[in-house]
């Protein structure tokens, strides 16, 4: 019986972020083309350093790096894929080595209530 292939996701998330992001928070993917079907992936691993879009190009390799288009420094995070397929209106499609789509991250949160009354932000602490 042989090893399960792994699948992954590459991530580049603006640079400034960085210090927000840690291990198991959830990265949501969008793959381009597959609109409304998003998945939450928990990051595996976070970068150690912020990098110039120069460098995060060479990481990726040149068959997708010259493709990507960077305005600033990023870091890169890692998430495991639950499986080799995803579903998309009802069907089973597999991923492929460069696919692309879309990461977002939530590193900032607090009730709406917090939004309508400022002052009432002690109760909730800074999150």
């Amino acid at each position: 019986q042989g090893k399960k292939a792994r699948y992954k996701v590459v991530a580049l998330l603006p640079g400034a972020y960085r210090p927000l992001l840690s291990k198991g928070m959830n990265l949501r993917l969008e793959l381009s083309g597959y609109a409304r079907s998003s998945q939450d992936l928990p990051i595996a691993t976070v970068g150690d350093g912020v990098i110039s879009p120069n460098e995060a190009r060479r990481y990726l390799g040149a068959g997708i790096g010259g493709a990507v288009r960077l305005g600033g420094s990023v870091f890169v995070v890692e998430a495991p894929l639950p499986g080799a397929t995803f579903t998309f209106e009802g069907n089973k499609h597999r991923y492929y080595d460069g696919m692309y789509g879309y990461g977002e991250v939530v590193v900032r949160s607090e009730p709406i209530l917090v939004k309508l009354l400022p002052g009432l932000k002690g109760l909730w602490g800074n999150k």
